[in-house]
């Protein structure tokens, strides 16, 4: 007789749930908790797993190549000097450059791989949870190539660019200074530039190991300040093909595909596990509290969460974390197929 009661109680806050939350009442929607969940899912969370949580990305001309031919993005015409600084911009410095400049040019350095060594725990990660960017590690071959922009400096502004860029990133790099040459190659069209790089001997170096596989998982769950890890880096390598097409960077380009097949493969199964996981823990917690009105606020408020830069990477970790096993074999991308496979189909 109890049970039955709590069954005829938990059906009327259910229906009282329906009507708060704009669900349609019809069919067995208020039968049972999983059915419910169900419900609240489809109509306010499937469709911000297949939304996209930015425009696809773009330069502010919306034409990153075409941008370059507007030199400067001083408000008023500086003459350049004997001592101005050139910066070299190899990272988010070619589609984010937030400092002043009087111009701009296309062009690579020689000797130096660009490689996603760096942990980033305070632009595209943190310190619990870091991202990855790019770094600059020197090659026994001279004739190896990075492709980047090169950004000159008024005197004016040198030592206020410099203390920005110091700061900026504060996060293991250091100066160095390097030969540009201009793209496309012009073997009279060079001269001395200063860039920021990452050297191992710094505490926030990830390792120097072929581990495409590896970075994918740790960009594919990453997010900080700056935004998601995932975004990082795929304005690279959308700005790479832009700026210099046909120009290859292995690592940059199979990396791209390796993350892009997590969130093709892996991530709406995730997602959808998590948030359902979520919705369940809510309505649960409503009904022992015994308080709908909370429980619609609640729902309103993961709503909310959605809607925020990072979103999607918080919820992927928790699911993850969820998965003992899963992150015990992370260092296996069949097992990680496997076992999400496995996990999603028989929860």
């Amino acid at each position: 007789m109890n049970s039955e009661i709590k069954m005829l109680r938990s059906s009327e806050k259910f229906l009282e749930l329906c009507k708060g939350l704009k669900l349609p009442l019809n069919g067995d929607i208020c039968s049972s908790t999983e059915v419910l969940v169900k419900h609240i899912f489809e109509k306010y969370f499937e469709s911000r797993i297949s939304e996209s949580d930015q425009p696809p990305w773009r330069d502010p001309t919306n034409n990153l190549c075409k941008s370059l031919h507007i030199s400067s993005n001083q408000t008023r015409y500086i003459k350049p000097s004997e001592n101005d600084v050139w910066i070299f911009g190899y990272g988010s410095l070619i589609w984010k450059p937030d400092f002043p400049f009087i111009d701009r040019k296309r062009g690579f350095i020689r000797g130096y791989r660009r490689l996603f060594y760096q942990n980033s725990t305070d632009h595209r990660g943190t310190k619990l949870r870091p991202g990855r960017v790019v770094t600059l590690l020197p090659t026994v071959s001279l004739d190896s190539r990075v492709y980047g922009i090169a950004y000159r400096i008024s005197e004016e502004h040198r030592d206020e660019v410099l203390a920005h860029l110091d700061y900026r990133e504060k996060n293991g790099y250091d100066r160095c200074d390097v030969q540009f040459n201009e793209y496309p190659e012009d073997l009279d069209s060079h001269f001395s530039i200063t860039m920021y790089i990452a050297t191992p001997d710094n505490v926030s170096y990830a390792g120097n190991i072929w581990q495409i596989p590896v970075i994918a998982q740790q960009i594919f769950t990453a997010a900080g300040p700056s935004g998601p890890n995932r975004d990082y880096l795929f304005n690279l390598a959308n700005a790479m093909r832009e700026l210099f097409p046909g120009e290859r960077d292995r690592h940059l380009f199979e990396l791209e595909a390796e993350v892009k097949q997590l969130i093709a493969e892996y991530e709406p199964k995730l997602l959808e596990k998590s948030l359902k996981r979520e919705i369940t823990e809510i309505i649960e917690t409503g009904n022992t509290d015994g308080d709908v009105r909370e429980t619609i606020r609640d729902v309103e408020h993961l709503h909310q969460v959605c809607t925020h830069t990072g979103w999607r990477e918080e919820f992927l970790v928790k699911e993850l974390e969820s998965l003992k096993e899963l992150l015990d074999s992370l260092q296996s991308k069949q097992s990680i197929s496997t076992q999400v496979e496995s996990k999603v189909e028989n929860s």
